[in-house]
């Protein structure tokens, strides 16, 4: 599987070859990839029946509002009948309905949280999987994707980060000394250096030690 984000008419070739690196490709490809897209590639089919074959599908990796998270179904297995629903286990809450192979169901917005899921085939509406202990973030996105055989017992579901939640903005750094004296009256502060001038020790109030006022060294303009 891949995500791609290319430059427009950038056209990407694609091979699959055995896991050693020897051999002739199973599949090869040629796609067009449009500019600015989010682009999930997957390999569905078998190679057996000639039936393998790249599959393309767009991303929406916008980031969910609130405490929800998106999830989509990918159904890739290629002996698994359509999918009727797949539902929260236990209640009537449907997820996902209707998604038959090599097809994509829309994002749903679900609440952040630990859900199973039970999958239920369009054929008998029994349930052949149960997704366990599915953990959703807040204001990330998913996909679900339906894989392996449902023939010999390997049909499973993979889920899939798409767009991790946005880093939490920076904590601003605490304001000076004069900008929290500035900041209560709402105005300019002028911060004067206690015995800053004159021969004497000062007074400690901005007044230097010969009895006349110190320059102010520094100055905070707060805005509001």
């Amino acid at each position: 599987m891949w995500r791609c984000r290319l430059a427009a008419d950038n056209v990407k070739v694609f091979g699959f070859s055995p896991s050693d690196g020897t051999g002739t490709p199973a599949l090869q490809a040629t796609l067009e990839i449009v500019a600015g897209k989010d682009i999930t590639v997957l390999a569905t089919g078998r190679v057996g029946d000639g039936s393998l074959a790249l599959t393309l599908f767009e991303d929406d990796n916008r980031t969910p509002s609130g405490n929800n998270a998106h999830i989509r179904l990918i159904h890739a297995s290629p002996d698994a009948p359509p999918v009727d629903e797949i539902a929260v286990a236990g209640t009537d809450t449907n997820v996902f309905r209707g998604v038959a192979f090599r097809n994509v169901s829309p994002y749903v917005p679900v609440p952040a949280g630990t859900y199973s899921l039970d999958v239920k085939v369009n054929e008998t509406g029994a349930t052949v999987l149960t997704i366990p202990n599915l953990q959703l973030q807040a204001r990330t996105v998913y996909t679900a994707v339906a894989v392996g055989l449902a023939g010999n017992g390997t049909l499973r579901v993979v889920p899939l980060v798409d767009a991790p939640a946005p880093a939490p903005a920076p904590t601003p750094a605490p304001p000076r000394t004069g900008e929290t004296a500035a900041a209560a009256s709402g105005g300019t502060c002028a911060v004067a250096a206690a015995g800053a001038a004159g021969s004497g020790p000062g007074d400690g109030l901005g007044r230097a030690g010969g009895g006349e006022p110190a320059e102010p060294v520094d100055r905070a303009q707060v805005r509001r």
